[in-house]
C-alpha cells in the first residue's frame, strides 16, 4: 500500500509542477516587463523636467542631453525584448509608451540638438562651447554695467533707470560684436540658419533683444537717414516735376490768349 501511494506521487508531482511552470513564467516575464515600464517612465520624467528647468534661458540640448540618452536607452531595451513591446506597446489602445518616446524624440530633433555635438554624439562641437564662452562674457558685463539680471524681474512694471545704461552699449560693444560673429560663424557652417543648434540661436536672438529693446544699444546710422532721405526724395520726384511743367503750361497759355486780345 506505501509503495502505492509512493509510487502515485511520483507519479502525479512532474505533471503538477508542469501545470504550475507556465504560470510561473507568465508572472516572471509580467514582473520583468514592468519594470522595464518602470525604467522607461522615470527616464521619460527626468527629461522632461530636464527640459523645463533649462527652457530659460534655453541651454536644453547640452545640458539635456544625458537624459535624453537614458531615455532614448531604456526604451530601446523594451523594443528588444518582443515579448514586452508586444504586450506594453503593441496591446496597448492609447500607445502611452510610444506617444512617450515620441515626445522625446521630436523635442530633440525640432530643437535640432544633434547639431550642438560631433557626428558621434558625444561630446560638444568645440565652436559651440566657444559661442557660450563669449555669450557668458557678454552676460557678465551686462550684469556689471545694469545690474539686471539674465531673467530679471521688473520693479513697478519697468526695469531700472534705462537712461542711465549707457555704460552696458560702451562696455559691452566689443564682447557683443564677438558673439555675434561666432554666431554667423555657426550659421554659415549650416546649409540653413534655421537649422542651428536651437541652444545657440535662442540664446543669440534673447541676447539681441536684451542689447536693443532692453539696453537700446542699437540705433539708427547716420548713413541709413540719408538713404532714406534720397529714397523719399526720388519718389516724389516725378510729381514735382510734371507738377512744374504743367503749371509752366498753364502760364504760356495765358500769356498767349494775353497777346491775341492785345492784337485784337
Amino acid at each position: 500500500m506505501g509503495f502505492l501511494v509512493v509510487s502515485l506521487w511520483y507519479m502525479f508531482v512532474p505533471v503538477w509542477l508542469s501545470l504550475l511552470l507556465p504560470s510561473t513564467q507568465e508572472g516572471q516575464a509580467e514582473e520583468g516587463c514592468h519594470e522595464y515600464l518602470t525604467n522607461f517612465a522615470g527616464v521619460a520624467a527626468n527629461f522632461t523636467s530636464c527640459a523645463i528647468q533649462h527652457s530659460r534661458p534655453f541651454q536644453f540640448c547640452c545640458k539635456c542631453q544625458k537624459a535624453y540618452v537614458s531615455a532614448v536607452n531604456k526604451y530601446r531595451a523594451i523594443v528588444r525584448n518582443k515579448h514586452c513591446y508586444s504586450d506594453l506597446v503593441m496591446a496597448e489602445q492609447h500607445q502611452i509608451v510610444e506617444s512617450a518616446n515620441g515626445f522625446v524624440a521630436n523635442l530633440w530633433k525640432s530643437s535640432h540638438c544633434p547639431d550642438c555635438f560631433q557626428e558621434d554624439g558625444g561630446s560638444v562641437k568645440e565652436e559651440i562651447t566657444e559661442f557660450f564662452e563669449k555669450w557668458e562674457a557678454v552676460q557678465h558685463c551686462f550684469l556689471n554695467n545694469s545690474r539686471i539680471h539674465l531673467i530679471p524681474v521688473p520693479t513697478n512694471g519697468s526695469y531700472h533707470n534705462i537712461s542711465g545704461l549707457q555704460s552696458v552699449c560702451d562696455d559691452c560693444r566689443n564682447s557683443y560684436s564677438y558673439l555675434e560673429e561666432s554666431y554667423k560663424k555657426i550659421a554659415r557652417s549650416d546649409t540653413e540658419e534655421f537649422k542651428v543648434c536651437a541652444d545657440v540661436s535662442a540664446s543669440m536672438n534673447y541676447t539681441r533683444h536684451r542689447w536693443s529693446n532692453t539696453f537700446h544699444c542699437v540705433k539708427i546710422q547716420n548713413d541709413l537717414v540719408s538713404v532714406v532721405a534720397l529714397t523719399v526724395f526720388f519718389c516724389f520726384l516725378p510729381v514735382i516735376f510734371y507738377s512744374a511743367v504743367r503749371l509752366q503750361g498753364t502760364s504760356n497759355d495765358r500769356k498767349t490768349k494775353n497777346m491775341r486780345a492785345t492784337l485784337t
